[in-house]
């Protein structure tokens, strides 16, 4: 489990969090199981991924058996931007995304900052681009594979989860498949690796709390 503490550190987004109505738990919440997740489709047309924003002033700890990963707390928000502030073996970094109808891009990111609490929307430059998890109009750092699956984590079920999925060559001699899951209202609620090859494995984190 702790090899995942040590992929995600280059690969942090994740990305979460606005103004829009948060729903905390599904009313459809189940029991969870591991890896329960739906072969959804693609869906064609018009698809917003601001209405996967989750609200802004939360605290969102990720877990694996039980076991704290990471945490996100989301400090900032406006029309266009998230800031939130990642927390990894207590160790902070301030993410900022662009994050609209059409893109997820990770804009700014920086973990020498003296308040990591502290709002900085208004200093950061909108045009750069560190990281883009999602372009429904461009090209992307990840590939968006479905947006209609459901899934169980620990903080609940939901339906119409969207996917994505990026392939590395971090680990020499094999692939890494990084996905990731947003539901709708809460942003990310599940993140795996799984590396290839005749020694390889696979880990995780998924939403276990939301304060």
């Amino acid at each position: 489990m702790r090899a995942f503490v040590y992929f995600i550190i280059p690969i942090m987004f994740i990305l979460v969090a606005c103004t829009n109505t948060n729903t905390p738990r599904s009313d459809y919440t189940s029991e969870y199981k591991e890896d329960e997740a739906s072969e959804g489709t693609v869906v064609e047309g018009k698809f917003n991924l601001s209405t996967y924003r989750p609200e802004i002033d939360t605290v969102r700890t990720y877990s694996n058996a039980g076991e704290e990963i990471y945490v996100h707390k989301i400090v900032a928000a406006n029309e266009e931007l998230i800031q939130m502030t990642i927390y990894l073996s207590g160790a902070p970094t301030t993410q900022v995304y662009r994050w609209t109808e059409d893109e997820i891009v990770l804009i700014y990111e920086d973990s020498t900052l003296s308040n990591h609490s502290e709002d900085i929307l208004d200093d950061v430059p909108t045009t750069s681009a560190v990281e883009t998890v999602f372009n429904l109009k461009g090209d992307a750092d990840w590939e968006l594979v479905d947006t209609n699956q459901t899934l169980n984590v620990p903080y609940g079920a939901y339906r119409d989860v969207i996917v994505a999925r990026k392939v590395t060559d971090e680990v020499e001699g094999a692939e890494t498949i990084h996905t990731r899951y947003y539901a709708p209202g809460l942003g990310l609620v599940k993140e795996t690796y799984e590396v290839k090859g005749d020694r390889g494995y696979s880990d995780g984190a998924e939403l276990e709390k939301v304060e």
